[in-house]
């Protein structure tokens, strides 16, 4: 009879000490998998604002060139601000046809000045390459 009740008080210590492992191992990984997106996100973002900065001519001598992944980041670049002035446009719902051809007729004489208005981006990251 005495060795029973030992035996199952071995027993439930024993399984009570396998959880207990057990759900300290998770929160664990757990622990371990939010630190590590948290840091990829950060990386991803601190690396792509860098990236955007740097292509849209704020280093690098001017910037990059028309082609490669440069020439992708700068008509991202431009896509965005054309998107700003969408959006703003836009909450002026009143907005004739003859406005809509001075604004055509500005876009193809500021091609040159958007390439430039480019350089206005946000300032250098604090290690500026």
């Amino acid at each position: 009879m005495v060795v029973v009740v030992v035996v199952v008080v071995v027993l439930v210590v024993v399984v009570v000490v396998v959880v207990v492992v057990v759900v300290v191992l998770v929160v664990v990984v757990v622990v371990v998998v939010v630190v590590v997106v948290v840091v990829v996100v950060v990386v991803v973002v601190v690396v792509g604002w860098w990236w955007w900065w740097w292509w849209c001519g704020g280093g690098g001598g001017g910037g990059g060139g028309g082609g490669g992944v440069g020439g992708v980041v700068v008509w991202l670049c431009r896509r965005r601000r054309r998107r700003r002035r969408r959006r703003s446009s836009s909450s002026s719902s009143s907005s004739s046809s003859s406005r809509r051809r001075r604004r055509r007729r500005r876009r193809r004489r500021s091609s040159r000045r958007r390439r430039r208005s480019c350089l206005s981006s946000p300032p250098p990251p604090s290690s500026s390459p």
